[in-house]
């Protein structure tokens, strides 16, 4: 993440995966753990060092989340007014901005390879942009339930109305 000046604020490192419509599996490795699993119904992010979870509704949470551009069935064009914005270091740009005000980021880049998303690029109300690089991406990987599903160590705090699986 950058701030205004587009000086480095936060880097983080980590794996996602997606199954559509609803599921996808977002876990942080660096600098801290944390894992965001969402299941097709809710939406549980799991910090390890606060051994806490808090679970909500899926699409009460995310809304218009830029993930939900990965996630939704439904058409971008209903959300988010789109354009193509040229060739730039080489990946094809489209920008959409969001039809409704009240959402988290004002603009939205996508960096296109053949058709295949490389990067994307958020732009916040408070001028800071988030830049998520999609590297060693793979495609049409069966994924299954099991991967969108979060055990938690026993004895973690959970908030929120969800009953989760438990390691011990």
């Amino acid at each position: 993440m950058y701030d205004e000046k587009r000086s480095v604020i936060d880097d983080s490192v980590g794996t996602l995966a997606i199954r559509r419509p609803g599921h996808f599996r977002w876990e942080y490795l660096v600098p801290s753990r944390q894992l965001i699993v969402a299941d097709g119904k809710s939406l549980i992010i799991y910090d390890p060092e606060l051994e806490q979870a808090v679970v909500q509704p899926l699409a009460a949470r995310l809304g218009y989340a830029p993930i939900m551009l990965l996630l939704d069935a439904t058409p971008t064009l209903e959300h988010f007014k789109v354009s193509q914005d040229g060739h730039k270091a080489n990946l094809d740009w489209i920008t959409l901005i969001p039809k409704v005000e009240d959402t988290e980021y004002v603009r939205i880049e996508l960096g296109l390879s053949k058709e295949t998303l490389v990067q994307m690029k958020m732009l916040d109300h408070f001028n800071q942009l988030t830049v998520i690089d999609f590297a060693k991406a793979e495609f049409n990987v069966e994924l299954d339930a099991e991967t969108f599903r979060i055990h938690l160590p026993y004895g973690t705090d959970v908030i929120g109305n969800y009953v989760l699986p438990f390691t011990r």
